[in-house]
């Protein structure tokens, strides 16, 4: 099931770090967790 926008914006909101690279480490990961069972798009 995908993340609505809402659901991305609270994910970022709450999310703390102390560096830029640690910023991208852990939205780079984010992003792999969600990629690994990719929603195949439909036509409504």
């Amino acid at each position: 099931m995908p993340m609505s926008n809402l659901q991305v914006g609270t994910f970022l909101r709450h999310l703390r770090v102390s560096s830029k690279d640690e910023l991208m480490q852990r939205v780079g990961l984010y992003l792999k967790e969600i990629n690994e069972n990719p929603v195949p798009f439909r036509w409504k």
